[in-house]
């Protein structure tokens, strides 16, 4: 926190700011999100996932065919859109 109070013990092998109450953290190759108290809030499952404004975020997910799956996802996860058919 500011004071510099540990707030959410490290965990994660990277994580990104807060944005809308949720940051997204990566483990294990995956990225996914947590709140902020630490808990996760979106299992990881991206592989690219983008900072939450308004209420939703750009995800990605390798179609391993060298392409990406390109999705806005609300902040339970839930696919609000697909961009790429």
């Amino acid at each position: 926190d500011a004071t510099g109070k540990l707030v959410i013990k490290p965990h994660y092998e990277q994580a990104e700011d807060f944005s809308d109450g949720l940051a997204a953290v990566w483990l294990e190759g995956k990225w996914g999100y947590i709140n902020k108290k630490g808990e996760v809030a979106i299992q990881p499952g991206f592989d690219e996932a983008g900072q939450f404004s308004g209420g939703m975020a750009r995800v990605c997910i390798d179609d391993e065919q060298g392409f990406f799956d390109e999705f806005l996802i609300d902040s339970s996860g839930k696919v609000i859109w697909k961009f790429r058919e």
